[in-house]
């Protein structure tokens, strides 16, 4: 209801949010199941950048920044879940 009318009105946008309130968002936008959205890895603090088509349907999802500083964040991301023996 927000983020829509902007992105027709041709402008940017900007969301900064936790982690799980970006799943709900990412789910949402790119219809991913309840079982699929639970496995996917946010690192911390990367931008993702939507690319959207005039009719503002997203065309395009990917993380803005240095390919091996994302991935050294979604390691760290993963292991945040894991148990310690």
């Amino acid at each position: 209801d927000v983020i829509q009318p902007q992105l027709a009105a041709g402008r940017r946008v900007l969301v900064v949010a936790h982690g799980n309130s970006l799943r709900a968002i990412i789910k949402h936008i790119d219809g991913i199941s309840d079982e699929d959205i639970v496995g996917l890895n946010l690192p911390t603090g990367v931008p993702i950048v939507y690319d959207v088509s005039a009719d503002g349907t997203p065309s395009n999802r990917r993380f803005l920044g240095d390919e091996d500083a994302i991935q050294a964040a979604m390691d760290a991301v993963k292991k945040q879940g894991s148990a310690h023996k």
